[in-house]
């Protein structure tokens, strides 16, 4: 048993701990079987309708003087039954309102997604050719630095050849003139 349940029993029987056992098995035995009196559970509102209130006032007291107004059992269903109808009638607009309305915030959700994925789409196009251009860009440097490579190489080569031709030139000067300045070399004169 819960404390409060034994609290309460002691209480009622003037703190006589005798009187409230005995309270308390009675209590036991009127549940059955050793279970113990619940409240029945709240009632949980449906999902999707609004709770008590404001809303359920007109209905309620068109409800109440309905019922008051029948003459029998028979006026009283037929009451019930026409006033039942009026409520489903109401029901179903409110709900093919808000159904309007949901669709109405769809369908401007939808052209805003559109919109935004025609320029995303455009975004992308640009970006594309861009990366393209960038590419042909990127290859075009890239035969510039090999053309360059290949001149530097034949640039390279040419001033070797210039070189050899420079110290070419100036053995043959040297075979030609002599040693240093002293002219041309002339076979001797003795043979």
């Amino acid at each position: 048993m819960e404390p409060q349940t034994v609290a309460e029993a002691l209480e009622t029987a003037g703190n006589n701990i005798e009187s409230a056992i005995e309270r308390l098995e009675g209590l036991r035995l009127s549940c059955g079987a050793g279970a113990v009196p619940e409240e029945p559970p709240p009632i949980a509102p449906v999902e999707g309708t609004e709770p008590c209130g404001d809303n359920t006032a007109p209905w309620t007291e068109a409800i109440v003087q309905e019922m008051s107004g029948s003459t029998n059992i028979d006026d009283a269903r037929r009451r019930a039954s026409t006033l039942l109808v009026r409520f489903e009638a109401e029901v179903t607009r409110r709900v093919a309102q808000g159904a309007a309305e949901n669709v109405a915030q769809l369908k401007s959700h939808l052209q805003t997604l559109v919109r935004d994925n025609t320029i995303l789409k455009r975004a992308v196009a640009i970006q594309n050719t861009r990366q393209q251009e960038q590419a042909g860009r990127e290859h075009e440097v890239a035969e510039l630095r090999q053309t360059v490579a290949q001149y530097q190489e034949q640039l390279k080569n040419a001033e070797l050849h210039n070189y050899a031709l420079t110290m070419h030139l100036r053995q043959a000067m040297q075979s030609v003139c002599g040693p240093a300045g002293a002219g041309p070399h002339h076979p001797p004169d003795v043979f």
